[in-house]
């Protein structure tokens, strides 16, 4: 992933977090049937478990200059998404034609039609994997006023994922400032971006942490590779701990320490 974000490879990215979903879900041929909603849970549980529930980044104020922390707790977030409740909306045209829609399929990129099957005569197609022409045929062939149904249940959909506030934080160097509020769009790739800055670590940083856990630790590389970042993170931790106490105990020697007394010089030389 780290080297996939360093290089900018957005495809390279969202199809290898596509596979890790498939290879996360116990029942394989179900995969097909999980919107961005459901990927994005999904991605961020992963993140929460091995990172764990709150992440810290850090943020410059544009007038002071100062930085400062805020924290993203994904728990929060997580809960923000399950609380928007459209996926198997349908549109009831007239008896014979039912048209199911829910939010995009994909893990990123535009989002070009809500429509997931169609059910003419209680004859379902599902449309999923529908190129634009076949789509375009098999809409061709419905009533008129099926658009005025579905343009307003595509608006209920589309207002339902955007306008809802992720997460906010306030800056402490203006506190008397609204809160920072980050709202993001389920429509393009602005919730992408976030993962990515969720995901997001300097890859000469992750080769520090690999050399400083093999030497000052002696551990194995492909045990270091199968520990969870949050596991990381603790022997990090440990070895700040270790560097913090040494330091302290260098300053107690030296304040315990007597002053050097000044030679007399030697009358007789």
């Amino acid at each position: 992933m780290l080297k996939f974000l360093q290089n900018n490879d957005d495809e390279g990215l969202s199809a290898f977090i596509e596979y890790l979903l498939i290879q996360l879900i116990v029942d394989k041929k179900h995969h097909h049937q999980f919107d961005r909603l459901d990927k994005y849970c999904i991605l961020l549980t992963v993140i929460m478990i091995s990172s764990g529930n709150v992440l810290e980044f850090t943020t410059t104020c544009a007038e002071t200059k100062k930085q400062y922390n805020i924290e993203v707790v994904l728990g929060e977030i997580i809960s923000a998404i399950n609380d928007i409740k459209i996926s198997g909306t349908e549109v009831n045209v007239d008896n014979n034609i039912k048209i199911k829609l829910s939010p995009p399929r994909s893990l990123r990129g535009p989002f070009n039609t809500p429509i997931t099957s169609i059910t003419i005569d209680s004859i379902e197609q599902d449309t999923t994997n529908f190129t634009t022409d076949q789509l375009d045929d098999l809409i061709s062939v419905l009533p008129y006023n099926v658009f005025t149904d579905l343009q307003q249940t595509y608006k209920t959909i589309h207002d339902s994922c955007t306008g809802v506030d992720y997460f906010s934080y306030i800056n402490p160097y203006q506190p008397e400032a609204q809160p920072i509020k980050y709202t993001f769009n389920l429509f393009d790739d602005s919730f992408y971006q976030f993962i990515k800055l969720v995901l997001k670590e300097d890859l000469l940083n992750y080769y520090k942490v690999m050399y400083t856990l093999t030497t000052k630790f002696k551990l194995d590389m492909s045990y270091i590779q199968s520990i969870t970042p949050n596991e990381t993170k603790t022997y990090l931790s440990l070895i700040k701990q270790d560097i913090k106490e040494i330091k302290e105990g260098h300053q107690q020697n030296q304040q315990q320490q007597p002053p050097t007394q000044p030679v007399a010089p030697d009358p007789a030389g």
